[in-house]
Parts: C-alpha cells; structure tokens; sequence
C-alpha cells in the first residue's frame, strides 16, 4: 500500500480527498490543526501540526518517515483566505498568515518531503492544491491571489529540479467549490451576485470536493499519469475558458 500525507484534510477538499483516497486502500497521513473524528479507519493516521512551523515540521516529518517508512504521494492542501479586500484595504496582518499558510507551509511540506525522497530514490509526486485565481485577476483577493500564484511558482520549480528524480508536481486550481467557507460567502451576496458567479462556470455549476479528489486519485495513478508532470491544471466548469 502506498502512503499519502496530506495537510488540511480535517474538511472541506482535503476531507473528500481524505476519503477517496482511503476508498482507493492508500495509507493516509492527514497533517492539520485539527484530528479528522468522523472517520474511522486503520490506514488514517492524524498528526497535529502547524503547517507554517519551520521547525515543528522538520520534527513531525522525522517521526512520520521513522514510523512509516517510504510515502509516496504529497498533497498540500491546507489554505485559508481570511482577506477579501484589495491590496491597499489588506492589512499586513491579513497577508502574513495569508503567505505562511498557504505558500510558506507548502514550500516546507514539499522541501522536507523531496529532501526524504533523495534518501530512498523512489517514485514520488507533488499536488499542490491552488484556485482559478492564480491564473486570473480577481477582484478583491490580493493575499489570496498572491499566494496561489506563488504555488503555481512552487510547481514549476519542483518540476525543474526533481523531475530527473521521477518526482512528479502538478497544481489542480479549482473554481469555486461548495464547501463551507464558499457557503458563508455564498450567504453574503445576493441572488443576482450568485447567479452571475454560477454562470462564469460555463458547465452551469459550482463545483464539488469531489471533483477535486477524483483529479487527485487520477494524477496519484502512474499507470493513469505516468507521463504527465509540471501541468498547472484548472478544474473550473469552463471559469478561465
């Protein structure tokens, strides 16, 4: 069985990635804030852990690879979006734990997961969970945009320098998905603002965790997607067409 860390999976994306890949008889290593209670499993295991802590990361690491051996896959998930402004309205605040979540923890994950790979010399692979809104402007999103620009950055440099290696990375960038925090953006606006927003998803729809998970299981699958690599892929219903 192969083994697959993944932070943030306690909900929202990373929870249907959770389950999908558990259903698929991977070994799941979930790194988050918070334990995923609602599934038991014995091939999910739980590791409390902020994700932007240098150092606390470099331990949980050690004691992941000595308990688990070789894993094969990366995911990285876990992100937060706590500004909605433009980039003279956003407070420095705002935009620091924006960045040290969503691209300083993923650039530690993925560092001291390659650095773990280089020891065993075997097959690994990179997902990197961004948004449509590192491939497009979006209006007040500047932290987020930033930060999921910059992952896509993170991809293509993983691919230059680890492809050799038979390290794959991808990033998946998900349109607007109906978890719970599109749900109370969702509450906010009005039905016009709601139906202009479904509408730029040229298939009619907002998407679904599950939607998400499935692209993973699929790039996870060497026999599906041995020869792909570096791909920065929109999962949006049409949004950047």
């Amino acid at each position: 069985m192969k083994t697959v860390i993944i932070t943030g999976g306690s909900r929202g994306i990373g929870f249907s990635i959770v389950e999908e890949l558990l259903s698929k008889k991977y070994v799941v290593i979930n790194i988050s804030k918070n334990k995923i209670s609602s599934i038991k499993n014995k091939d999910l295991f739980n590791y409390k852990c902020d994700i932007s802590k240098y150092n606390k990361l470099s331990q949980l690491f050690d004691r992941i690879y000595k308990k688990h051996g070789n894993f094969y896959g990366l995911i990285n998930n876990a992100g937060i979006n706590p500004s909605r402004n433009n980039l003279s309205d956003t407070t420095y605040n705002d935009f620091d734990k924006t960045l040290k979540t969503n691209i300083y923890g993923a650039f530690i994950t993925s560092k001291f997961f390659i650095k773990k790979k280089l020891i065993n010399k075997k097959p690994g692979i990179i997902i990197n969970i961004s948004s449509i809104v590192g491939l497009l402007s979006h209006k007040k999103r500047a932290s987020y945009s930033i930060s999921k620009s910059a992952i896509n950055g993170l991809t293509r440099s993983i691919v230059a320098d680890y492809s050799e290696l038979n390290i794959r990375c991808f990033s998946i960038c998900p349109g607007y998905i109906e978890t719970d925090l599109t749900r109370n953006f969702l509450k906010k606006i009005n039905n016009s603002e709601k139906n202009k927003l479904v509408k730029k998803h040229k298939l009619g729809r907002l998407g679904n965790p599950k939607d998400v998970a499935n692209l993973v299981s699929f790039l996870l699958d060497k026999e599906k997607a041995s020869w792909m690599t570096g791909n920065i892929l929109p999962l949006d219903g049409g949004y950047v067409s």
